[in-house]
């Protein structure tokens, strides 16, 4: 445990990350209790269980980026880094997919906000293709290599690109709902908090634009670490879960 702890606490940046997901795991934790402590908003539990999902997954994406940022990273076999990567893409991948669950909540206009049968469909496939791809060995990533602290470079597989283009159609059908969102009066009398929604495209641009652009396809990984530190630090800077909840519902 003591050398876990003084190889976190060599970087700046793992700190950084440590200390942002334990702030995100924490309201998490406190916006679900509020949020279940409340019969009167028994609506707002079937909206919102998505969004304290996809919190939870950025808390441990966040984590699984941290390590990354630390001497562990050196200091364990490069198997230990590819294992941590195949599960931040996890982590990753669940927190769009539950963004997206999230988004299509709040546009329904079906009886308790259930969803279609299209959204239906595409929220189980993309979680069999996410789990799918990341634990299959070869498929997703191949190699990491290692120079130092924070600089690495990750091997895809030639199968990546099914988890990746799927995490692309994901993000674009959330912006879409979002949009809808935005225009339609009534589902937006439903969630009060906007700063939610500004989070959630906060996370998934510049996860797209720094993860997939920058580090899949021009292999520049030295910026990985800003998404998990930006993503979200602003929605749990302002919010309290007096400010989200519609009560009126």
């Amino acid at each position: 445990m003591a050398d876990l702890y003084q190889a976190v606490t060599t970087n700046i940046i793992a700190i950084f990350l440590v200390a942002i997901s334990a702030v995100i795991a924490v309201w998490t934790g406190y916006f679900a209790r509020f949020l279940y402590s409340k019969p009167s908003l028994s609506h707002d539990k079937r909206i919102y269980f998505p969004y304290i999902i996809y919190t939870s997954f950025i808390s441990l994406w966040i984590l699984s980026n941290a390590y990354f940022q630390s001497s562990l990273l050196i200091e364990r076999s490069d198997m230990v880094a590819v294992n941590i990567a195949l599960a931040a893409n996890i982590f990753s991948g669940l927190a769009f997919i539950f963004a997206y669950l999230f988004s299509c909540r709040i546009t329904s206009i079906k009886e308790n906000f259930s969803l279609t049968y299209t959204q239906k469909f595409l929220l189980y496939t993309s979680i069999i293709i996410t789990l799918l791809t990341n634990i299959i060995p070869k498929i997703n990533i191949i190699s990491i290599d290692i120079k130092a602290i924070g600089v690495f470079s990750i091997n895809f597989g030639a199968l990546s690109f099914i988890f990746f283009g799927m995490l692309i159609i994901i993000l674009l059908l959330t912006i879409i709902n979002l949009l809808i969102l935005h225009k339609n009066n009534t589902c937006i009398n439903r969630v009060k908090a906007k700063y939610m929604i500004t989070g959630i495209i906060a996370f998934i641009s510049s996860t797209f634009l720094i993860h997939f652009i920058a580090a899949v396809i021009f292999h520049n990984f030295s910026a990985a670490w800003l998404p998990p530190a930006l993503s979200v630090i602003e929605v749990f800077l302002i919010a309290t879960p007096y400010s989200i909840v519609d009560s009126t519902l």
